[in-house]
């Protein structure tokens, strides 16, 4: 395959576009999972399936002209100080894995199941969540962020992984975001200039002589995005002909449509806790680890668990997601402020709980910490609400290629503003064999 620059409105696969797919009726339902998870506090449990959450997709151009020089050598710094070695050696011992390093009152709801039991199952996975586990993971490579370019064994880890699903009976479908929703560009340049910081020390800590504190620094800067490796991921299911797809937009809706099909063209989906906002049922199955794989085990959250212990409605939890911060909406500010919330990162706990003090509203707690927010992000309100209308109104596209926006007879006439630019309503997709 020598063109990589995909149109997002396409879904592919080694055989070409198929409108209608197959009903995979030999795969199990999802009664067969149900159940399956093994709840440490033995909570009611039902099915695995859902994941998604992605970091948000920025066009190229846009990353190089906002990053341009985020992740070059700054070896003129200042020597390091002992305050800021002691919190980076603090920070980067804490970054695990991806799928670990989610929200902590989300994580603190996980539950297991074991590998065998998803045998001839198909998982609907969110390349981009799949991708940070990579290289977070198995695909580390902590002086990437210093030297540049793509991590060297990347392409052989996914092969490596692929055969694991493969040796376990397993079949992914994988689907990349495509076109950038609205405030994903802004959430992806806060993350640049955070990156910014990360590695302008870990440049101080090779100048002052403490090589193994600037290896972790480079390595948890977060220089390497998940959507600059889509088109090596690609090659590889390409090459395996494994069926993939692009969403018009968010990985994340395309999924939770592909999991409520009756032909259970997937049987469970595999991501980050982003696909919570979404209208799914019932678990997010978060990206294996390498230790995960040895174990043969996999690990996820459902959300009936969250929603009967957090005691919120689907309405609030999507609330309270939207303001610890998505790939397209960043964290409500006073949730960073240790004054309000004295533990970090805050949760969605955190957040439920400064709805519940102003009338479960969004838009009061927003009165309520008007000093915080004039100072630290005035239009979070309108960014808030224009993400709660990106949620609402998504956009996916169906088995026959036809294009939906969801819920689109009450849609707004500035819909534009917090969908973007996109093509017609009734636009479809065309053909495309590999």
């Amino acid at each position: 395959m020598n063109d990589i620059y995909f149109d997002p409105m396409e879904t592919y696969s080694p055989a070409g576009y198929t409108p209608e797919l197959s009903s995979f009726d030999f795969f199990p339902t999802t009664l067969h999972i149900q159940n399956s998870f093994q709840s440490p506090n033995q909570y009611p449990q039902t099915l695995l399936q859902t994941p998604g959450g992605s970091v948000g997709y920025a066009p190229l151009y846009d990353w190089e002209y906002a990053a341009s020089e985020t992740f070059s050598a700054v070896t003129t710094a200042p020597p390091a100080t002992t305050v800021e070695i002691d919190y980076d050696q603090k920070h980067t011992d804490q970054s695990t894995y991806a799928a670990r390093n989610g929200d902590p009152y989300i994580l603190e709801r996980k539950v297991k199941m074991e590998i065998a039991d998803l045998k001839n199952s198909v998982i609907g996975v969110d390349a981009t969540a799949y991708l940070q586990q990579m290289i977070i993971g198995s695909a580390s490579e902590p002086l990437l962020a210093a030297l540049g370019g793509d991590p060297l064994t990347l392409k052989q880890q996914i092969g490596e992984e692929l055969d694991r699903w493969k040796s376990n009976n397993m079949t992914p479908v994988f689907v990349f975001d495509g076109q950038s929703n609205v405030g994903k560009n802004e959430v992806a340049l806060r993350k640049a200039k955070e990156g910014l910081g990360q590695t302008t020390r870990a440049w101080k800590y090779y100048g002052d002589t403490h090589p193994e504190i600037a290896v972790q620094t480079f390595g948890a800067s977060g220089a390497i995005r998940a959507q600059e490796l889509y088109k090596i991921l690609q090659e590889v299911l390409v090459e395996r002909k494994l069926d993939f797809k692009i969403a018009p937009f968010s990985a994340c809706a395309q999924l939770a449509y592909l999991l409520s099909l009756d032909t259970h063209y997937i049987d469970a989906i595999m991501g980050s806790q982003e696909l919570l906002l979404y209208d799914i049922h019932d678990a997010i199955i978060f990206p294996p680890s390498s230790d995960d794989w040895d174990d043969k085990l996999v690990y996820g959250v459902l959300k009936s668990d969250i929603l009967e212990h957090l005691k919120v409605t689907p309405e609030m939890l999507a609330d309270a997601l939207l303001m610890v911060g998505t790939s397209f909406l960043p964290p409500f500010p006073p949730l960073k402020d240790v004054s309000i919330i004295t533990k970090q990162p805050a949760s969605i706990k955190d957040a439920a709980n400064l709805l519940r003090t102003s009338e479960k509203s969004v838009s009061s707690t927003c009165n309520a910490f008007s000093d915080i927010l004039q100072q630290e992000d005035p239009k979070w309100l309108d960014k808030y609400r224009k993400a709660k209308m990106l949620v609402k109104h998504c956009c996916i596209v169906h088995e026959d290629g036809k294009l939906e926006v969801k819920h689109s007879d009450v849609l707004t006439g500035d819909n534009q503003e917090y969908l973007g630019l996109r093509l017609r309503p009734n636009y479809t997709t065309t053909s495309h064999r590999l």
